[in-house]
């Protein structure tokens, strides 16, 4: 009877690969369709490594080998439908149908997540899967997608190009339902300073205006650069999915006409000059421990316009360990109400010109050039055990053009 009944568990398994593997792709085409009119708030922790050792961040050394030199979070907002991921900073309720790094205009970023790696790998055509065995509860499966079936782009110094990428990917033994993806990119051009890149998602069913949704629950994010041996590791959470609100912008294809609201909005907006001084006291209190990059901020104009309120954006918080713990932050605003009028602009704060003495136990007699060129483009450099802006906080911030999202 043993021998019988492995001869018998052979068979099957052999059978079943392509069985589970039918029911897989069913699963996931019925949940990109469903894939209407939702949108998710997305957190991201990013720590920066330099490995200069030999092979540095091409070797893939493990991120535990060495501290941090930099780190920085980020909190977004992503819209889906359509089957297209949209996104924009948290809180904006503005978004538009450009690529997630027009809004993050620096370090590591990806998308794909939600629709994109799914229509790719299980809905496209000639794309190789095989069975590699089942453990905890799921069955494990490999794929190999080339470039020309490939929908994965980078950005690179002369623009997008299109890389083949392969990976793993796993499915519950009992639903069918897809458990975790794994998205792995080696063969980067030799104009893109990335050598490799892989992404590690899971995934979830979210209840989401009373239906089953297959979304993303975290993903790990590891790239690796040429130069100089940077390696990066981006860890991230979704939160808050719900049905996508009336009250926000949504706009998927900028080629078409905007609605009728839309142009009214446009036009209720005028455009504020550049080289205005606006001397502003900040309502919303900023942490490092609890500000992310991308959460808004207001506050109210003195002098001129008094009793006018801005808003706008951190565009960067990030924690640097070198040479001491310090912070860089920089807020930007381009909205302003003031007599029922709103007014758009981009403003970057002013420097005071005390930053060298104020820096002088950081960096010594002479700001280094980098440091001073953040601070001439409206970094506001902190050296401190913990960058806290209390609401009151004053500066100046310039106008220099319009707002860029």
């Amino acid at each position: 009877m043993r021998p019988l009944f492995l001869l018998i568990c052979v068979c099957a398994a052999a059978q079943e690969p392509a069985e589970i593997l039918g029911r897989v792709r069913h699963n996931v085409g019925v949940q990109v369709s469903r894939s209407a009119n939702y949108s998710c708030v997305e957190t991201v922790e990013r720590n920066y490594y330099f490995l200069p050792q030999r092979g540095g961040a091409c070797g893939r050394v493990p991120a535990a080998a060495s501290k941090p030199y930099l780190r920085d979070r980020l909190r977004l907002d992503v819209a889906v439908s359509r089957r297209s991921e949209i996104y924009s900073w948290h809180g904006e309720n503005n978004f538009t149908s450009t690529s997630v790094a027009e809004v993050v205009r620096g370090g590591p970023i990806s998308s794909g997540g939600f629709v994109g790696y799914l229509m790719n790998i299980f809905l496209g055509p000639n794309i190789p899967i095989s069975y590699v065995g089942e453990s905890n509860h799921g069955y494990n499966f490999q794929y190999d997608v080339s470039l020309a079936n490939s929908k994965y782009q980078t950005l690179t110094r002369k623009g997008y190009v299109r890389i083949p990428f392969h990976g793993t990917f796993s499915v519950d033994t009992s639903s069918f339902q897809l458990k975790d993806l794994v998205v792995r990119g080696d063969e980067f051009p030799d104009v893109s300073d990335i050598c490799f890149a892989e992404s590690q998602i899971t995934y979830q069913i979210a209840n989401i205006s009373g239906g089953d949704s297959l979304i993303p629950s975290g993903f790990v994010l590891k790239i690796g650069n040429r130069t100089p041996s940077l390696f990066t590791e981006s860890r991230g959470t979704y939160s808050e999915c719900r049905e996508f609100r009336g009250e926000s912008t949504l706009v998927f294809d900028t080629s078409r006409e905007p609605s009728k609201a839309t142009n009214q909005q446009r036009i209720a907006r005028q455009k504020l000059g550049t080289g205005k001084t606006l001397r502003i006291k900040l309502t919303t209190p900023i942490d490092d421990r609890t500000s992310f990059t991308g959460d808004p901020v207001e506050g109210v104009v003195e002098g001129p316009w008094r009793n006018a309120t801005v808003r706008g954006v951190i565009t960067e918080l990030a924690t640097r360990n070198d040479p001491l713990v310090h912070y860089y932050l920089k807020i930007e605003f381009e909205r302003m109400t003031a007599d029922g009028q709103v007014y758009s602009f981009r403003a970057l704060h002013k420097p005071t010109g005390k930053e060298p003495t104020k820096l002088y136990f950081l960096f010594g007699a002479h700001l280094p050039e980098d440091v001073s060129r953040e601070i001439r483009q409206g970094t506001i450099v902190v050296y401190a055990k913990h960058l806290r802006l209390k609401p009151g906080f004053t500066d100046d911030w310039v106008t220099v053009g319009t707002a860029e999202r």
